[in-house]
């Protein structure tokens, strides 16, 4: 393996999802793969959907990494199954792979946990030159039938590496393109986030902190990106911040995107605090960023509260008209399925949403990982296949509804948000942006929808012992427990050994 060939593989959810008809590959697939690039390494990104690859050209590879989701996890396993039959070396990473070591083992030889911008290189390195790996910090693997799981490093503070688009097979080819597929390239102005949101994966993902990465680095970065669709995400969890250092650092980062006198359509994600800062949103605004995502979450304080959010009910339509006055379109994601919240709740936010004037809305339903047992208890979770972690789907037991309901409720939700009587109405104000993004939206939701509705009828069948009479949790029944994929405590039990 002196020269060797490794491959980095990004598959995609097995079902409809809001990123179906767009072409955003995560931003950490070629990040690692151009690392790998500058320590030597002959890597390349394939992502499904965008880049042509078989199985052949996989067993080419002399290490197979996979970037794995939960949502794409049945799928990873399987080709990665089929890969280790065949004598290749196969490395898991990812969110999925940091919540579930002890699955993913199953399925390959070893799971990088957390960032993998040192931890990678070296277990590549470690393989190429036949060494041990019991000193690379941050992976699990088997030995002699026990899984060690090396202590995770401290996060990475270098972050200027310029992620190299080319990296992925076939991104950069204009003639390789789908129709109706809309491009949007994936860069990163910090990591992290300094909120820790109790339904969120950032605080075990990136360790609990926040990092700006150098201007020069990002600016080399948009350039790259502007010569690809003038579409970009910012993947931060807050592009802004938190402190004054953020903000300002943020200021001069928006000052020199402005000077690149480039045209962008960028899409950030932040928080309702930005709103309190004109002179940030002018700087934005100038700089291309054209779309706020907000994580609202809730329209209820307690369960605000709940979710460790930094805002409060009252906040939410000042913040909001504020940020469509400076000209943003504002998008907002919403949690479903805390307890003391029903399906009354979902059909009100759609609601609420379209009087403040919510450009997009987002259900997302509450996704307990493991350590995520504070919201729902694991007792709980009824999750029977991979494939339906995307967000869209109720897998554990509501206390105030069954979960059938609560997922009615959101195919209600958001197609009353995104109705044609509302679309018409947009188009006959002469909001043609609004109303062309919305219809789209409409047409996307279309096959997620279909997709709900046929889980609606799994869930029917698989609630009905556990909910009394009056549509509330029968604690009787649900002693006797539910069946799921694998046992959520167990992947807890993994413990971590210092190399």
């Amino acid at each position: 393996m002196v020269d060797s060939q490794v491959y980095i593989v990004e598959m995609q959810p097995e079902l409809p999802n809001w990123g179906t008809h767009l072409c955003c590959p995560t931003y950490g697939v070629p990040l690692l793969a151009t690392i790998l690039r500058k320590r030597g390494v002959n890597a390349e990104a394939l992502v499904e959907g965008v880049s042509q690859f078989q199985l052949a050209d996989l067993l080419q590879a002399d290490v197979i990494c996979f970037s794995v989701m939960t949502c794409s996890a049945k799928k990873t396993y399987a080709l990665a199954d089929e890969l280790r039959r065949n004598g290749k070396l196969v490395v898991f990473g990812g969110t999925h792979a940091t919540y579930f070591p002890r699955s993913c083992l199953n399925h390959s030889d070893y799971v990088v946990r957390g960032e993998g911008d040192v931890i990678l290189p070296s277990l590549v390195t470690a393989l190429r030159d036949h060494t041990a790996v019991c000193d690379i910090p941050g992976i699990s693997y088997r030995a002699g039938g026990t899984i060690v799981s090396t202590r995770i490093p401290p996060v990475p503070e270098d972050l200027s590496t310029v992620a190299d688009w080319a990296t992925i097979r076939g991104f950069c080819d204009p003639h390789a393109r789908k129709r109706f597929v809309r491009y949007q390239v994936p860069v990163q102005t910090s990591r992290g986030c300094r909120h820790s949101c109790s339904f969120c994966v950032a605080a075990t993902m990136f360790g609990g902190c926040y990092r700006k990465r150098p201007i020069p680095s990002v600016l080399e970065e948009i350039r790259n990106a502007a010569s690809i669709s003038s579409r970009i995400m910012f993947v931060d969890n807050d592009f802004v911040g938190a402190t004054h250092n953020d903000r300002a650092h943020t200021r001069e980062l928006c000052k020199r995107i402005s000077g690149l006198r480039l045209s962008l359509d960028i899409a950030a994600y932040t928080t309702v605090s930005v709103a309190r800062y004109p002179q940030l949103l002018r700087q934005m605004y100038s700089a291309g960023i054209r779309t706020l995502c907000l994580g609202l979450e809730s329209l209820n304080e307690h369960s605000l509260r709940e979710y460790k959010k930094h805002q409060t009910v009252g906040d939410i339509p000042v913040a909001v008209k504020q940020l469509t006055e400076f000209g943003f379109s504002v998008s907002a994601s919403f949690m479903v399925g805390i307890d003391g919240e029903d399906s009354k709740s979902v059909l009100q936010i759609a609601e609420v949403a379209r009087r403040w004037g919510l450009h997009a809305i987002y259900f997302f339903v509450l996704s307990p990982y493991p350590n995520m047992t504070e919201l729902v208890p694991a007792n709980r979770i009824f999750l029977t296949e991979w494939k339906f972690g995307t967000g869209h789907f109720v897998y554990f037991l509501p206390a105030s509804d069954p979960p059938s309901a609560l997922q009615t409720a959101m195919i209600k939700a958001t197609r009353q948000f995104y109705s044609y009587p509302r679309i018409m109405s947009l188009f006959l104000r002469l909001r043609w942006r609004q109303a062309t993004q919305t219809l789209v939206r409409r047409l996307a939701f279309r096959p997620i929808g279909k997709a709900m509705e046929a889980y609606v009828s799994l869930l029917t069948t698989l609630e009905r012992p556990f909910y009394a009479a009056n549509g509330e949790l029968d604690p009787v029944a649900l002693q006797r427990g539910c069946s799921r994929i694998l046992d959520w405590d167990n992947e807890l039990t993994i413990e971590e050994v210092t190399p």
